[in-house]
């Protein structure tokens, strides 16, 4: 089933499984769009904290749960859920079980399989990410037939435009040129990481095309944000609980990451030297 992308097919998926003072659960941090789309259903909004090294607990299984969202690759801190877990949850709870792949094409594994083996799963893409379609507004959903039969009663009649099913389709017949893009991303993702890592940032395992670094002790994430903003480089700052240590960095071309580090790293040692020179006066 096609959706007017894939935040289309979250709000369809709520509207059509999830009544008010129904449990939604999801996972924090995570896509911030599960817990308003739950409100606006007049639902019972649960978020359940990750762990640490954002893997999931066993108090993420709520068994009465109407809808369960899982971005897999989560965002934003870009790491996977293995597949057994998924598919663990999804024998586990009454409701279905949305993962929502919208980063898969990064990933080394998605749960596709996963869908013959469970009639309670929902696979949602977009065409927004690895494809560079972001404007034309198109993703799917892939489950079983009894789940898109409940879905097509609530979606509106012409949610999908001509024109974006044909740019669609002319994406999916390049299926050469996706790959080379994708695999370029992956290569400077690698380059990124161990570039942060080397200057002292906590960079977790990403499966997208983007990463998050957690700043070392003494070094403000949101100075860094402001300070990049002002050079024109834009990073992604969260005030949020868990993340408000971080930044979340697009992974552009080897040119954007290369002036991102080079600023960074001016940015780190200025802070570094101020450190040890009150250190020192003190």
């Amino acid at each position: 089933m096609a959706g007017n992308g894939s935040d289309d097919l979250l709000s369809i998926i709520i509207r059509s499984f999830a009544g008010p003072g129904d449990k939604v659960v999801f996972p924090y941090p995570s896509y911030m769009l599960y817990k308003t789309l739950a409100e606006l259903q007049d639902g019972n909004a649960c978020a359940v904290e990750f762990n640490e090294d954002y893997s999931l607990s066993d108090d993420f299984i709520v068994a009465d749960a109407k809808v369960t969202f899982i971005a897999n690759p989560n965002s934003p801190s870009g790491t996977m859920i293995p597949h057994s877990k998924i598919s663990k949850i999804a024998s586990a709870i009454d409701g279905v079980l949305v993962v929502d792949e919208a980063y898969a094409d990064f990933a080394e594994d998605n749960c596709l399989s996963l869908v013959k083996e469970h009639d309670n799963i929902l696979i949602l893409r977009t065409l927004s990410k690895s494809y560079s379609l972001a404007g034309i507004r198109l993703g799917f959903c892939i489950a079983q037939e009894s789940l898109i039969q409940g879905m097509m009663k609530v979606k509106d009649s012409y949610n999908v435009d001509r024109l974006s099913i044909a740019a669609v389709v002319a994406a999916l017949d390049d299926q050469k040129s996706m790959m080379m893009h994708v695999e370029k991303i992956k290569d400077t993702r690698i380059y990124l990481t161990k570039s942060l890592q080397d200057m002292g940032f906590f960079v977790y395992p990403s499966q997208t095309n983007f990463v998050l670094a957690r700043c070392m002790k003494g070094v403000s994430a949101h100075h860094l944000y402001q300070t990049l903003k002002s050079r024109k480089i834009l990073v992604r700052y969260f005030n949020l609980r868990r993340l408000d240590d971080c930044l979340r960095i697009t992974i552009g071309t080897r040119e954007e990451i290369d002036t991102l580090l080079k600023n960074l790293k001016e940015l780190v040692d200025t802070k570094k030297h101020t450190k040890i020179r009150d250190a020192c006066c003190h």
